[in-house]
């Protein structure tokens, strides 16, 4: 494809051997104690500016290669440039212009008066613009985004019609669409030359089309229920949100560089790059949305507590997510390494197609104290689910998502359960993985390129719940049941010893059958050793506090009117940390 236009018209046409190209670029040296920032016109200094900085001296000539260029896309000829006094010093002029001033450290670097300088500054760049010539605004290469289009100006003081001609059109197509400027739309990667031709004058420009590392939207929509979330979840969130509608290209790394709150939001810094691509860098708004439904009772549990002393950065847990089925993952471990080390609770999504799940956690630690910070995980987790904070999260294809992260020192604990369901995708896996801590964490990472196929699973799937039931009768014998006593077997065969993270909802039939007012009263008692035990019962939660063995805590009492009955529902799971098994008790007595 090829375009034209005129220029000049009102010139003499000049010889073909006096017409050339006339570009402007810039360079910095180091001089002495200073630096110095030179514009060139063609391969002649033209200007040179003093300055302490670098970055300075650069920024200086910068700014004048941009006004000259301007000017010379306009015809800037040699009786255009004067010099001429300017805000008590001296300047050099193009056609009434200011182009650059002489400032002091200029001034005084070069020996000369400031209008001496500026005469001879004038005398150079007049001497560069006096035969035809012809500019562009493109000095180096013109890097176009594909699909999208530049503007490449080109002016000067040839006389004549310029051809505008693209070599390779499927890459880049020209067009003239006004005097002087061209429009370049980048249709394919790859690199070609467009050109620029005029009389016997052929310049070429250089231009190259590539993608955006990715697509980055400037604002997005994190889904929570309700409005309310705390900060882990409600980061973690924000977080997945930003990085998993960020479209990446094959290869390609998108970073979150910070997140900060921004009023009921988030405001994050994102940045894409990846070899052959643009660079991006963007500012992302995040909004929080709710809608989303609770999740049902857990039907699996996944457990990663093996080993519970972790020697070296590993992968825990794995186990495979099946879409739609309510999942509870209990993890517990102890740093036994010489390093720090991160846990992780990662969904991945090996499949081709993006996934969504909705999660919540709570989790405690790094603690030395096992009781204490399996208690708290658990006292955390009760008051997530009672009040159904929840988030969405997005997985992109071959990518996995993070969700509840802690570092640990060596020695030290952490604890925590989440609940989840896969709500869309295949290929799914939830996995707890301890890597070394200190490493820019992100929310949602790519699959290395070489994993393909079913990843490996562990052993560690168990039936989430269990069901009890008691009687008791006001004036009769107690009612017992035994909470850890024995092992949880799985299909694989693996042992779950104490039931830990299983559900254990237990229905207790109370009746008073007496004449008299009666009270029946729920107590645990510590069989095992030293631990703490959290119950909700009818829908409010109660704890013991620290148990010795054999010691007993009354958790609940009720008192009954002569054949009033009541059915009690309570729901307790093992919590990591303490010692099992436990003991529900259920016993009563005749009251006045």
């Amino acid at each position: 494809m090829y375009a034209c236009a005129m220029l000049g018209s009102v010139f003499a046409t000049a010889p073909a051997a006096a017409d050339r190209v006339l570009l402007f670029r810039t360079a910095t040296s180091r001089v002495n104690d200073h630096y110095a920032g030179e514009v060139w016109a063609g391969n002649e200094v033209v200007v040179r500016l003093r300055s302490g900085s670098e970055t300075d001296a650069q920024a200086r000539a910068d700014a004048v290669v941009a006004r000259l260029t301007q000017l010379a896309l306009t015809g800037l000829s040699a009786g255009d440039v004067t010099a001429a006094p300017r805000e008590g010093t001296w300047a050099l002029l193009g056609k009434g212009e200011t182009i650059v001033t002489a400032d002091a450290a200029t001034v005084a670097a070069s020996n000369m008066s400031a209008q001496n300088l500026c005469e001879s500054w004038r005398k150079r760049l007049a001497t560069m613009v006096r035969e035809p010539y012809l500019t562009v605004d493109r000095a180096d290469t013109i890097l176009i985004p594909f699909g999208e289009s530049r503007m490449l100006r080109f002016g000067g003081t040839i006389p004549g019609q310029v051809l505008v001609q693209s070599l390779a059109d499927g890459t880049v197509a020209a067009q003239v669409i006004a005097e002087g400027k061209a429009q370049l739309i980048g249709g394919a990667v790859g690199t070609t030359a467009v050109s620029l031709r005029i009389n016997d004058l052929n310049h070429m420009v250089i231009v190259e089309v590539k993608k955006w590392a990715a697509q980055v939207s400037g604002r997005v929509m994190a889904r929570v229920r309700g409005g309310i979330i705390d900060e882990e979840m409600g980061l973690l969130a924000a977080a997945n949100a930003v990085l998993a509608n960020a479209r990446r290209e094959p290869g390609a790394q998108v970073r979150l560089l910070e997140m900060h709150r921004d009023g009921a939001g988030y405001l994050a810094k994102v940045s894409a790059h990846g070899p052959d691509y643009i660079a991006v860098s963007r500012d992302v708004s995040v909004d929080f949305g709710g809608g989303l439904t609770p999740i049902p009772q857990a039907v699996s549990l996944l457990l990663s507590n093996y080993p519970e002393k972790v020697p070296a950065p590993q992968t825990l847990m794995r186990q495979e997510l099946i879409t739609g089925v309510p999942t509870r993952i209990y993890w517990h471990h102890v740093n036994d390494s010489v390093e720090p080390l991160r846990f992780d609770v990662r969904v991945v999504n090996a499949g081709d197609q993006p996934a969504r799940v909705r999660a919540c956690w709570a989790q405690s630690g790094p603690g030395v104290d096992e009781v204490f910070v399996g208690f708290t995980a658990m006292l955390r987790f009760w008051e997530v689910l009672t009040t159904e904070k929840l988030i969405q999260a997005l997985v992109p294809a071959r990518s996995a998502c993070s969700t509840a992260t802690l570092d640990a020192k060596p020695g030290r604990i952490v604890s925590g359960m989440m609940h989840l369901i896969a709500d869309e995708g295949g290929e799914l896996y939830a996995e707890v993985i301890a890597s070394r801590a200190g490493a820019d964490a992100q929310a949602v990472t790519p699959m290395p390129a070489a994993q393909s196929g079913p990843l490996g699973v562990s052993t560690y799937a168990f039936d989430a719940n269990l069901v009890l039931a008691m009687e008791y009768d006001v004036g009769g014998a107690f009612a017992h049941a035994t909470i850890g006593r024995d092992a949880i077997v799985n299909d694989q065969g693996f042992r779950l010893e104490g039931a830990y993270g299983v559900m254990h909802s237990v229905v207790i039939e109370m009746r008073n059958p007496t004449a008299n007012r009666g009270k029946v009263e729920v107590v645990v008692r510590a069989g095992g050793g030293v631990g703490r035990v959290i119950a909700r019962i009818d829908g409010a939660l109660h704890s013991t506090h620290m148990l010795g063995a054999g010691e007993e805590q009354v958790l609940t009492s009720r008192y009954f009117m002569p054949g009033q009955s009541h059915t009690m529902r309570m729901q307790v799971m093992p919590t990591a940390g303490s010692n099992l098994p436990n003991t529900l008790i259920v016993r009563g007595m005749q009251v006045q």
